[in-house]
């Protein structure tokens, strides 16, 4: 369902943790989500393989993750991830 309203409206911005995105990744329509450019997300570890994975299936998307107080929806922190 995620995967098809990304595609379906051509959706550029993604906010989701890596176990959500891991999820996707094993969906057939994930790499149809072209549009997607950025996906921002913490709460977890992005791990190197999912993170190289992402850049195959989605050349054209970054990752940035996002750090802040568990208690609150604010992100005190960022790294982007370019170049692996």
């Amino acid at each position: 369902y995620i995967t098809t309203l990304i595609d379906n409206h051509r959706i550029s911005l993604f906010h989701g943790g890596p176990s959500l995105v891991t999820m996707l990744l094993q969906t057939e329509k994930f790499k149809e989500c072209i549009s997607l450019k950025n996906i921002v997300g913490g709460g977890e570890v992005w791990r190197k393989d999912l993170l190289l994975r992402l850049e195959e299936e989605l050349p054209d998307c970054h990752v940035t993750n996002v750090y802040g107080p568990t208690e609150a929806t604010i992100h005190v922190t960022s790294w982007k991830s370019d170049n692996l």
